[in-house]
Order: C-alpha cells, then sequence, then structure tokens
C-alpha cells in the first residue's frame, strides 16, 4: 500500500511531500537497483596520502559487499584512470598505484563502453572522482568529450545519474559541476578539501547511491510525469522526499510508477510542525549566497521552538527536529567559516564554490549509514514491542515450584543484592542475566554473527540494574560508548570475531559497570536460570536482541538468533574445559537458553537451512555465505547437545577452517603464488626447481642467443641521437632474444619428506591457540601430520583449500562439481588438480618464458660497461621506469650478491633523477627517463639501494635529489597552468619533496 503525506504552510511556496511504497530489491526488479560505476582518478597527483585513503575507503567498500553477500548484478563496476584506463574489482584498487598524468577522455570513453554492455534497461549510478584537471588533451576536445558522452547517455539510458566528488582546491570545478548534469537526472556533487574527508567522502556518497532508486509520479491534470529519487528504507519499501506546488483541495490520487509497478496514493495533507519549519530552513540554507541571507537564517532558526508543552509530538519526533536543528546548525556553522575564509582573503574562488557546493548536498548524508539501515526495522517491529506489556501481564509462574532447582544464592544482582526469585516477583518486566564485553563493527547491523566478545564476566546482574547504572553514568559519557558503541569497520580474523583481550587492553574498554572482580561490563545478556525465567525472556527477546545487536530496542531481526550462537561460541571459547565453577555455571544457563531458542531458529532458518545438517551436506553449507563466523556453527552444536563429533564431520570442520585461513592470507594475492603452491605439493621440490616463478641465475642458461657489441652498439647510436640531436622519431632499436624453456609433463609425486615439508610450511602461519578452547570443548582435533593416513588426506585437504581459497572460486567449485570430500576421495582431488595444471602447462610455459626474457634484457643493461649503451637500453625498455624488466633492473642494482656492477653509481644516479650529464661540470644536463622527472622509490628500495651504493655515494645521490619534487605531473611543454604552476615550478600543495 503507497502513502502520500503533505505538508504545507502559507509561508512556504511549496508542499513537503512525503511517499512510500512498496518496492523489493530482488532480481525481478533489478534494472531499477543501482548499478554502480565507480570512476576513479589515479593519476600521480592522488599518490601518497589521497590515494591511500581511497584505497581504505574502497577496501570498506569491498568488505561490505563480502559481508552483505551481494548477487552479481550488484556488484559495482570500478573504472580507474591516469593517462591510461582500465576496469578493475573493488578487490584490485589495493594493489594498485597512483601514477601518470590525468586524462578525462580516455575514462569518458571506457564509461561509455561500460555502460553499452550493461543495457539500456539497467539503471546507472556513475561516481566520478578526480583532484585536479586534464593533463593530456586539450579544452576543445575535452569539451567535446563531454558533449559525446552526455549524448551517449540520453541515448542509451533511460535511468542514469552521475555523482562527482572533487578532491583538493585546483580540480576542475567547472566540469564536475557540468558531469552531474550529464544524467538523466541531475546528480550530487561531494568536495573533500583534505585525504580523510576523501575516505568519508568516497564511502558516504557510495552508501546514499546504493540505497537511491528512481521513480515517476504523476499529479493530476499535469500530463508530465516527474521524476524523484527514493531511499530503501528496507526490504520491502521505499520511502522520499520532495519539495511540490500542490493545491490544498486536491483529492484526486498521485500515481507512482516504477518499472512494473504502479500505485496511487491520495494525498493527506498535515499541520506544519517544528520538523517541517526546520526542513524548509534547511532548503533556503541551499540557497544562500550573502552574508545577509546567512544572518537572516540563523536568526530564523534561532527563534525556531525546541521545548515546551506546545511542542507537541512523540518522543522520537522530538529527537528528531533535535537531530534537524543539529545538523542545520552545523552547516551555517560551515557557511559561516567559507565567508571568513573568503573576506580575509584565504580561500580561493575554486575551494569557495566547490566547499559551498558540497554544503548544498550535506543534508543527504547527516544520517549515518548504521541509522540509515536501522531506521529500515522500525516501524516494522512496533507493533511487536507494544504487546510486550500485555504478554508480560498474562505470564504468570507458581511461586512456590519455579524455584526449587535453583541455587538463589548464585543467582543474585551484585548490584541490588535481590535474588532471582525476588526479582521476579517484584517486577512483571525485570530479568537476570550476566555482563559481557562486546565490540561492534558496523556491519554487525547486517551481520549479527560477527559482533566480537571480548570478555566474559562471571556477575550475575538484573536488566532494571544495569538500566540504572546506565542512567547514573550517561550524564559523563556518551550512551552508545556506554554499551560498546559501533567501531570503524575493519578486516576480521579468518576464522572468528572473537579475541579475548588481555587485561591491559580491557583498560580501554568502554563500560557502564563493574562486576564482582573489578571487570568493566557494557552489555547485558540473558540467562535461562528456569523455566519461569525462560518464558519472560523468550517475551522481551526481540527488543533485546535488537539492542544487543544494535543499540536501537526496535531494530530486531531474525537473524539475530543466529548471533546468540556466535556468542555462545565465543563464551566456550573465553574458558579452558573445566575451567572455575562460576564460568562453568553461566556458559551451562546460556547454552540452556540458546537451546530453548533452538525452535524459534529453526523456524526462522527453514527445516532445509539448519545449520548442522547444511554444513555436512555440502561445501554450500561451508561458505561464508551461509556462515559467516565459524563460532555460530561451534555454539549452535553445543546448543544442540552435541557433545561428541564423528570423523567426518570433524574433517568437514577442519577443512573449512583450513580454507578460511588461506581465504584471509592469500586475498588480494597473484594467482602464481598460489600455482606455485599447489605444484610443491603435487611434485618432488626437485622437479618443480624448473618453474619457480622467482628470478635466477640458472635461468640464464634457457637464453641461446647472446648478446655482442654491435647490439649495443645499436642502442648507444639511439641514445645519442635522441640526447644530442633532440630526434625523439628514430628508430628504436630491437634484439631478438631465443629462449628455449618448457615445463615437461610429470606425474603425480607420492608422499615424501619434502612435501611433508612443504606442508609445514604453508601451515606454520595457522594456529588453532585462539579458538583452542572452543575445539576442546567439542572433541576437535586438527590433523596429525605425523599420521600416515591422515597425512595423505591432509595433502589434499590443502590442495583443495588453496584451489578455491576464495569465496567466488568455491562457489564456482560446487557448481562444476569439482570440490570433493577429502576423507573419501583425496586421491581424486590430486587428480583433478594436477589436470588442471597439465592443461595450463602452455600458459605457465609462456610466462616463465617472458620472466626469463625480461631477467637477460635486465642484464644486459645492468652490465654494461658503458654509459650510453645503458641510457639506450633504459630510453626502450623503462622509460617510464615501470614494468617487470624496469624491476628486475633494480633487483640486479641493489643485488650484493652479485658480481660488481660497473659504472653502479652513475646508473643509479641517471634513475632516480631521469637526467644525465656528460660530466660533473657539464652545464647541459639531458632528460633521459620520465621527461627528466624525480622517481621516489619506496623505502625499502632506498634502504637497499643505500646499502649498495656504500655512504659516500649515497650522500652524491643525495644531493643532487635535493629539491626534487614528485607528484602532480603538468603539461609536457612546461608552460604554466592558469595559477601559474607547471613541472618546473609544481604546486607545493601536490607533491612531495625528496626528503632522506
Amino acid at each position: 500500500m503507497a502513502t502520500c503525506t503533505v505538508v504545507s504552510s502559507e509561508s512556504t511556496a511549496s508542499s513537503l511531500v512525503k511517499l512510500r511504497f512498496p518496492f523489493r530489491s530482488d532480481k525481478q526488479n533489478a534494472n531499477y537497483v543501482s548499478q554502480i560505476i565507480l570512476v576513479i582518478d589515479r593519476s600521480g597527483s592522488m599518490a601518497g596520502g589521497p590515494w591511500k585513503q581511497l584505497q581504505s575507503a574502497v577496501k570498506a567498500i569491498d568488505e561490505m559487499n563480502q559481508t552483505l553477500q551481494r548477487d552479481a548484478y550488484t556488484e559495482p563496476i570500478v573504472i580507474t584512470y591516469n593517462d591510461t584506463v582500465s576496469v578493475t574489482n573493488l578487490a584490485s584498487v589495493a594493489k594498485t598505484t597512483a601514477s601518470g598524468s590525468t586524462d578525462f577522455v580516455k575514462a569518458f570513453a571506457q564509461v561509455q563502453t561500460t555502460i553499452k554492455e550493461l543495457g539500456s534497461e539497467k539503471r546507472i549510478v556513475i561516481i566520478f572522482m578526480t583532484d585536479g584537471c586534464d593533463s593530456c588533451n586539450r579544452p576543445n576536445a575535452l569539451l567535446d568529450a563531454q558533449t559525446k558522452l552526455s549524448s551517449f547517455i540520453r541515448k542509451n539510458c533511460s535511468n542514469c545519474v552521475v555523482h562527482v566528488i572533487g578532491y583538493s582546491k585546483d580540480h576542475d570545478l567547472n566540469m564536475m559541476n557540468t558531469l552531474k548534469t550529464l544524467g538523466t537526472t541531475d546528480g550530487i556533487y561531494r568536495y573533500a578539501e583534505g585525504s580523510v574527508g576523501l575516505d568519508e567522502k568516497f564511502r558516504e556518497l557510495f552508501e546514499f547511491a546504493d540505497l537511491t532508486v528512481e521513480f515517476t509520479i504523476k499529479l493530476p491534470n499535469i500530463k508530465e510525469p516527474i521524476k524523484i529519487t527514493g531511499e530503501m528504507v528496507d526490504i520491502d519499501h521505499v520511502e522520499a522526499e520532495c519539495w511540490l506546488s500542490l493545491d490544498e483541495n486536491m483529492k484526486e490520487s498521485i500515481e507512482i510508477n516504477i518499472g512494473n509497478n504502479q500505485y496511487d496514493a491520495i494525498p493527506k495533507f498535515t499541520e506544519p510542525d517544528t520538523i517541517f519549519t526546520l526542513k524548509s530552513l534547511s532548503k533556503r540554507a541551499n540557497e544562500i549566497k550573502t552574508q545577509q541571507e546567512l544572518d537572516q537564517l540563523q536568526s530564523e532558526l534561532q527563534n525556531v521552538k525546541m521545548f515546551g508543552n506546545s511542542i507537541g509530538g512523540t518522543k522520537t519526533e522530538r529527537q528528531t527536529a533535535m537531530d534537524l536543528r543539529a545538523e542545520l546548525q552545523t552547516r551555517l556553522d560551515d557557511i559561516h567559516t567559507i565567508m571568513g575564509d573568503i573576506a580575509r582573503g584565504t580561500l580561493n574562488q575554486t575551494a569557495a564554490l566547490a566547499k559551498m557546493n558540497d554544503l548544498r548536498y550535506a543534508d543527504k548524508f547527516s544520517k549515518s549509514s548504521r541509522q540509515r539501515r536501522m531506521n529500515q526495522r522500525a516501524v516494522r517491529n512496533q507493533s511487536n514491542l507494544r504487546l510486550i506489556d500485555s504478554k508480560l501481564n498474562e505470564l504468570k509462574f507458581n511461586e512456590e515450584t519455579a524455584f526449587e532447582n535453583v541455587d538463589l544464592v548464585t543467582f543474585t544482582c551484585c548490584l541490588t543484592l535481590n535474588t532471582c526469585r525476588d526479582m521476579m516477583m517484584d517486577s512483571q518486566d525485570d530479568i537476570m542475566g550476566v555482563g559481557l564485553v562486546v565490540e561492534r563493527q558496523e556491519h554487525v547491523v547486517d551481520a549479527p554473527t560477527l559482533i566480537s566478545v571480548k570478555d566474559v564476566s562471571v556477575t550475575i546482574l538484573s536488566r532494571s540494574a544495569c538500566d540504572d547504572a546506565i542512567k547514573m553514568k550517561i550524564n559523563i559519557g556518551d550512551a552508545a560508548r556506554l554499551h560498546g558503541g559501533f567501531i570503524a569497520s575493519k578486516t576480521s580474523a579468518p576464522t572468528t570475531s572473537t579475541k579475548i583481550v588481555s587485561k591491559e587492553n580491557l583498560k580501554t574498554q568502554s563500560e557502564f559497570t563493574r562486576g564482582v572482580a573489578a571487570e568493566p561490563i557494557n552489555t547485558f545478556l540473558p540467562l535461562y536460570i528456569c523455566d519461569a525465567h525462560f518464558e519472560r525472556v523468550k517475551i522481551m527477546l526481540e527488543p533485546m536482541l535488537g539492542y544487543l545487536f544494535t543499540l536501537d530496542i526496535s531494530g530486531y531481526k531474525s537473524d539475530q538468533l543466529l548471533g546468540l550462537y556466535s556468542i555462545l561460541g565465543q563464551m566456550m571459547n573465553a574458558s579452558p574445559q573445566n575451567g572455575s565453577e562460576r564460568e562453568e555455571i553461566i556458559l551451562h544457563e546460556f547454552t540452556r537458553l540458546c537451546h530453548g531458542l533452538l525452535p524459534q531458529t529453526l523456524q526462522y532458518l527453514g527445516e532445509e537451512n539448519d545449520l548442522l545438517k547444511k554444513f555436512m551436506a555440502n561445501p554450500t553449507g561451508r561458505s561464508k555465505a551461509h556462515i559467516q563466523n565459524l563460532m555460530t556453527l561451534f555454539g549452535y552444536m553445543y546448543a544442540s547437545g552435541i557433545k561428541t563429533i564423528d570423523e567426518s564431520f570433524r574433517y568437514a570442520i577442519v577443512e573449512e577452517l583450513y580454507r578460511r585461513h588461506f581465504s584471509y592470507i592469500y586475498h588480494g594475492t597473484s594467482d602464481n603464488i598460489i600455482t606455485d603452491h599447489i605444484q610443491s605439493l603435487l611434485y618432488d621440490i626437485e622437479d618443480n626447481e624448473n618453474i619457480q616463478t622467482e628470478s635466477n641465475t640458472n635461468d640464464l642458461s634457457y637464453v641461446k642467443t647472446k648478446n655482442d657489441k654491435s647490439i649495443d652498439g645499436r642502442f648507444a647510436v639511439y641514445a645519442r641521437s635522441v640526447l644530442k640531436k633532440n630526434e625523439t622519431n628514430q628508430k628504436i632499436p630491437t634484439e631478438d632474444i631465443v629462449i628455449d624453456f618448457e615445463i615437461p609433463e610429470r606425474p603425480i609425486s607420492s608422499m615424501n619428506n619434502k612435501i611433508r615439508t612443504k606442508m609445514i610450511e604453508l601451515l606454520s602461519a595457522f594456529s588453532t591457540k585462539p579458538i583452542q578452547n572452543v575445539l576442546d570443548r567439542l572433541g576437535i582435533h586438527m590433523l596429525d601430520i605425523s599420521n600416515e593416513q591422515e597425512c595423505l588426506i591432509l595433502r589434499s585437504m590443502l590442495v583443495q583449500c588453496l584451489r578455491f581459497y576464495s569465496n567466488e572460486s568455491i562457489n564456482s567449485a560446487i557448481l562444476n562439481k569439482t570440490f570433493f570430500n577429502a576423507q573419501t576421495h583425496y586421491e581424486q582431488i590430486l587428480i583433478v588438480a594436477h589436470e588442471e595444471f597439465d592443461s595450463n602447462r602452455q600458459k605457465l610455459t609462456t610466462n616463465k618464458t617472458e620472466q626469463i626474457r625480461a631477467l637477460e634484457l635486465a642484464r644486459r643493461v645492468v652490465l654494461t660497461n658503458d654509459i650510453g649503451v645503458f641510457l639506450g637500453r633504459m630510453m626502450v625498455y623503462a622509460p617510464t621506469r615501470g614494468g617487470k624488466i624496469f624491476d628486475t633492473i633494480i633487483s640486479l642494482l641493489a643485488d650484493r650478491s652479485q658480481k660488481q656492477v660497473p659504472l653502479l653509481a652513475e646508473k643509479i644516479n641517471i634513475i632516480f633523477t631521469g637526467r644525465y650529464k656528460e660530466h660533473r661540470d657539464a652545464e647541459k644536463e639531458f632528460d633521459v627517463l620520465s621527461n627528466g622527472l624525480a622517481w621516489f622509490a619506496d623505502r625499502s628500495i632506498i634502504n637497499r639501494v643505500k646499502e649498495a651504493l656504500g655512504e659516500d655515494q649515497w650522500d652524491d645521490l643525495d644531493r643532487l635529489m635535493r629539491g626534487r619534487t614528485c607528484g602532480h605531473v603538468y603539461r609536457l611543454s612546461d608552460i604554466p597552468n592558469r595559477h601559474g604552476f607547471h613541472n618546473s615550478h609544481p604546486n607545493p600543495n601536490l607533491v612531495v619533496q625528496w626528503n632522506t
């Protein structure tokens, strides 16, 4: 059912229209859910802090996608560009470096290609980010490219919007304002002044774009439909607010259209309230242009009544009004600051306009991402919350028999000293439980099993006592932080989110009280205790779980039941088996509570999706898509009464532990490394030496053509002709290098000590220590490499875990039926891996041949004793200091184990400075590499070069590099831009100076 609420006032020309209608984000509506395309500037000016911040934001987005297990049709597409352009994915951005110039024309062309591949019916949201201006194209070419992109979008896209992020005060503001109007509806402009701001703005804009949908409405007596952007507030509904001119006497319905869905909503007119007044002021704040307008709006805001009996409204509405006022005042304060900076002359025009434009959209991002997702559940749970009191009133228990088997001395609240019996008799809505210290990453809102238990208390508390403790402390601390709050998302551990911290670390934990052992407590967790108490807990469970996982009593969702089993697994792991009596009592009572909730949990999961059955049935039930945290499985097993497990269950758990370990340590790793590990497990190490990916001196034995002076001479002539005569179109010399290398076909080796050594090496980083207690309680032990049969199974298990370490690969393996039971099909696992490797031998041979070729070419560059030959070869094979050949050259130059490199200091000086002098006192200096720009290597490379040169020659290089800069690259002509900067005189804010 669709609803339409209209709020209007005589003082405003437009009415505030609030729309709400059903909509599900599923495959049926896939074309109307945002397909996000991230277009990211990776030019040299982004190097350093800005690029690291951007990588951090992209990593957070990637983790969010993995946590939410997005379908393929909602996975964002990533386009990165400098003077080249590439299409990649979120995970690959972490391995990308920022360098080169900025070419918007190529980026626009790739956007068109990507849109064409997606199809014209898809809703496309483009987020375009840059920190500078185009440095590769003339203004007319750039304008022409913008026009072509605009025309293409309007012709080929029925639903497209372009959002933009400008970073640094020197970005092209005019172009960004043009870009955000290229879509079928106008996009949003965001400005990031510093690198920290870039991280935040990028994530905020992505989260906003991810939740928005576009629909149209038809008003009575108006032919043309109006496009509106709404936000998915939960999995079933879209809400939107817009300002429209409506007649208060209008009785006809408003027609809402999205895709094939059509809804009619009859407007309901309401009187203006404080929230409406604040929103109308916020709308006017977007149009502020003068100090007089700012002062007038500030005066009106101060006159808005926020307290008193005349305000009315519910508590939630009053809190909303307070938040709106605070947000608006923050925006006005920012505008005051901008106006002051303009008056003082400390802010240039571009930065001032950029900041003002950014503030126009600040109200769209005022809610945190967590709160936006929390609002999705509040309305749905309110009706259930209202029924709790009546259910508690109806609940009766026999005071004489209910507590016969309860140790009332143990179950006494340490704060009120009331026993469980006294508490239940004195209050209808109080329950008893235990204190915890928890830590919540923000994605716990959507993935409750990832909550992290940092410490389990031995203190029994009543819920009302906890509430009183919070009220006493709330005046000196933030309420959310008293309960553990939310922390920034970070990469979670491979197996479990639990890591019980040391007592020193607990000193910094948040808390609302302390227990009997002075341990901090920031969370209340109910216990079973007795049947009567458990019945009361079940009635109050939904608001308790909602607050436990989201810090909102209306934030309950059925999957939070699984979060309890995750907590149980972590409590099992918090203390060793047969620990203190009190710890065991608390664990026992919480286990009873989880056991009592099994029917409710199974009802949520469905009989066919029982965690244990699905885990054993096939690998699908073991992946992170089904069990994000294995502590959930362990807790579920324990609550189900499983004290010991059979061998097949044990092998499945052990294999998944190993697979998740590899998934954690090899995330983003080159496939070559994984391939090498698998080959080492399949074949003898001696056989494998021929295909190692690391370059070594034996590789040169495969080179059948040798270097001679005539070949070197051609490179020396080339360098002389380019530098002396400035003939850049001189024919580039070439040389043929014949390499005779092939990977032979080999059989699978039988188990031997060398393969065992490789197995031990692969598992050296794996430790069960963080989860040993829970494994001991369940009787799970890892495979014994000294046991012959288990060693054979472990070998196959490791091969399979390496092949399918990522979620994508295991899903593909399940689909292709190439994932086998390691206990019964361990030989088949090796055979399939061998067959796959054998089919790829030609590809691996080609890759290795290219490696040997790069080594030989690098060796010829490094070992020449003629500086002219060195210059020529560098100008041909590494003109921009990039690629495999250049990396190998650096390795050879810095390798002190090799024979003495002739002219070492001169060669390294040329590589670092990019320039060459015929002798020390020569006046003329030639640009050799990267147009004479300096090279700032990684610290590890600098340390190796420093050792290779020695102290005196390093000091000489240091003097040559002083004053040199690295960062933003301007046009090759060295003509100053409109700000007066060029390569010889760069903007100091966009470059880094050499500093030893």
